[in-house]
């Protein structure tokens, strides 16, 4: 045993000198793995049902310093989510950025949706300065639009000045609206020589880019997100249908989470027979903190932004842990007038429509909300993982696996067994 306790000395101080000389020789960060993997803050999603299917915690969201891409065909709600989260980005922790390339943004629009017009006063965003180049006597074509050039150079000047702030740092969040319309000057320009030839540029920027700054953004505190368009896989017999528009792979390889605006409807009100919200399914398509596959529903309304308990029925009936009065739709979504039971811990029933859970739990005291919201988290952890228990394999060897399936299919396989 001492012999034990001496070798451990010895591989301690010889681990030690080691990190010293690293950090001396080379001016390199030593940390433990467990140091490494800390994440200095958390962006609310705004939906605890959401939260969870990313982080495993319903009280955590979007970890930061990271690339998120968000992903769907149109009007699927890219955009009403990255603006709620820009919102939230301000409220909690810092600053917010939206770097305007479809030039689609309305303040009155976004205030709504984000729930305050001051918080949404607050978003900075970027566009280019056309006015002033149009009074010049040639304006430069490329000097109307965000090119890919452009955008790589207003991320460079954002990290580098984070990074320049030292220890004293707001987290920033940049969101691209959209990265599928990015361009480039050579392109600007082979459409004003009518040149019929393809561009590559933006592809080769973007992981360029990606390349050079991933490293230094872990230091910088900035989360970079980008909207991105499905578009039609043409030619493509077997595969997926649908494909990632996000100028090459450098934005998807570098992104540590993507989600999948996967299908929306309108939810409308039953009084005045008009549309108040959007009700969308989204899905985790890669995932660094938690398995990828997971989905959730979003609540979102136009006046009022994101439902924060809008899904978690859906969540719970998913995972078995509540019950629906009627048979799930084709999407895992349910009708307006479907009837949510749940059984608590301490004996209780609970009953809710389909968008009655958001009233219920306000009138909760917050001490019973936030007790019923933490059992919901635990409850929907270990049911994931008593899945992964029978069938007898980690949630990293199921992740390694050539093709994954969706929690959705994964729970299906395992009723049937």
């Amino acid at each position: 045993m001492a012999k034990k306790k001496t070798e451990d000395k010895n591989i301690e101080a010889f681990e030690s000198d080691l990190d010293d000389f690293l950090k001396s020789s080379m001016d390199l960060e030593v940390t433990t793995l467990g140091e490494h993997e800390q994440v200095p803050y958390w962006i609310n999603s705004g939906s605890y049902a959401l939260n969870w299917v990313i982080a495993d915690d319903m009280f955590k969201g979007i970890p930061g310093t990271k690339v998120v891409m968000v992903s769907g065909e149109e009007a699927k709600g890219k955009s009403l989510v990255s603006d709620v989260w820009l919102g939230q980005t301000i409220r909690d922790i810092g600053s917010a950025i939206k770097i305007d390339v479809e030039d689609s943004i309305g303040r009155d629009f976004t205030a709504k949706v984000i729930g305050s017009e001051e918080i949404a006063s607050k978003i900075r965003l970027i566009a280019p300065d056309t006015k002033k180049e149009m009074k010049k006597k040639n304006p430069k074509p490329e000097n109307l639009v965000i090119t890919i050039e452009k955008l790589t150079h207003i991320l460079n000047k954002v990290i580098d000045f984070q990074l320049s702030k030292g220890s004293d740092i707001k987290p920033i969040m940049v969101v691209i609206d959209s990265v599928s319309n990015l361009t480039s000057i050579k392109e600007i320009q082979d459409i004003a020589d009518e040149k019929d030839k393809k561009d590559m540029t933006p592809q080769q920027k973007m992981r360029a880019f990606f390349r050079a700054v991933n490293q230094k953004m872990k230091n910088a505190q900035v989360t970079i997100v980008g909207i991105a368009h499905l578009t039609a896989n043409i030619g493509v017999m077997f595969g997926p249908s649908k494909t990632v528009s996000a100028k090459g792979s450098g934005f998807k390889y570098a992104s540590s989470l993507i989600l999948n605006c996967v299908s929306s409807k309108e939810i409308v009100d039953p009084k005045t027979d008009t549309a108040v919200g959007v009700r969308m399914k989204i899905q985790t398509t890669k995932n660094r903190m938690a398995f990828k596959g997971r989905n959730s529903f979003l609540y979102m309304y136009f006046n009022y932004g994101i439902d924060p308990y809008g899904g978690i029925g859906e969540l719970l009936c998913q995972y078995d842990l509540a019950k629906a009065s009627a048979k799930a739709k084709v999407d895992g979504s349910f009708g307006e007038t479907t009837t949510f039971t749940y059984l608590r811990d301490n004996g209780e029933t609970m009953k809710w429509k389909t968008y009655e859970l958001w009233s219920m739990m306000e009138a909760m005291k917050e001490e019973e909300r936030q007790s019923l919201l933490e059992e919901w988290n635990n409850k929907l952890n270990n049911a994931y993982q008593k899945a992964l228990d029978i069938r007898g394999i980690s949630e990293e060897e199921y992740l390694e696996e050539e093709d994954p399936q969706s929690d959705e299919e994964f729970f299906d396989e395992m009723e049937q067994e």
